[in-house]
């Protein structure tokens, strides 16, 4: 189970650097259109999808490139960095990593 999750610079999302997103096994999200409810979802839907498919597939095509992603309310939002934290019963069954960490550097294209 995923326990919490960090976006930072992804789209029209705002954590507060360093306070991951606490996740529990029922989590309701609640706000207006356009209040970034979907872009949460398809930012913690990236790492799968990247494992699956490879990074650049994923950010090439369903997100229709980089530019597309960057948060376009900073000045310079030139890395998109995220957190990823599980379960430690799932990482001792699955052996999966109980963190996973992603950088992206819009300067080393």
């Amino acid at each position: 189970m995923l326990n919490y999750f960090f976006v930072e610079n992804y789209k029209n999302i705002i954590m507060e650097k360093d306070k991951p997103l606490r996740l529990r096994h029922l989590n309701i999200f609640i706000g207006p259109n356009g209040s970034g409810k979907s872009n949460l979802f398809e930012a913690i839907k990236f790492l799968p999808d990247c494992l699956e498919y490879g990074m650049q597939k994923v950010i090439r095509s369903r997100l229709k490139g980089l530019d597309s992603i960057l948060n376009k309310n900073l000045d310079t939002p030139n890395k998109i960095r995220f957190k990823w934290g599980f379960d430690q019963a799932l990482v001792r069954t699955v052996r999966v990593p109980a963190m996973y960490k992603l950088d992206i550097d819009s300067n080393s294209r």
